[in-house]
């Protein structure tokens, strides 16, 4: 569907900062690309609480195989010869997550995933046996937003 790289994290920041605006939010970006985030987000004070900035960092999901899963990268590469993942806690509070099959936004947050590959499930394998369960499973419409 795209043909470069670059192409493709274009159309995933957009698509995120306008899932983002379409539901009220004002959007931030973040000026220069050495931090670790692509948008944000303002919460402004309330009674008790402080204002916050909320950092979101944007990932392109691909469909698994099977078609059962958006499959993301919940790192990047860097450090010596770019051959080291780098996870995003402390970075970035949640991924916002674009899939190009499912035309949808998913926001998880940083701490649920892994320092790896990360999975959204979109519909059970509909594999039978003692192996079949569902507790601990990501499913994509918990997800949505």
């Amino acid at each position: 569907m795209f043909g470069d790289s670059a192409r493709k994290g274009l159309v995933t920041h957009l698509a995120v900062a306008l899932r983002w605006v379409e539901l009220g939010f004002e959007i931030l970006e973040p000026v220069g690309n050495q931090l670790r985030y692509d948008l944000a987000y303002y919460v402004p004070a309330s009674a008790g609480e402080k204002a916050q900035l909320v950092r979101i960092q944007c990932k392109t999901a691909q469909l698994s195989r099977d078609k059962t899963c958006l499959l993301f990268n919940a790192f990047n590469l860097g450090g010596e010869h770019k051959r080291q993942k780098r996870g995003y806690q402390g970075y970035a509070e949640y991924f916002g997550i674009y899939s190009p099959e499912t035309r949808r936004v998913y926001l998880i947050h940083v701490d649920e995933c892994p320092v790896n590959q990360t999975s959204l499930r979109l519909e059970s394998t509909r594999k039978q046996g003692k192996n079949q369960y569902s507790e601990g499973v990501r499913w994509a419409k918990d997800y949505e937003i």
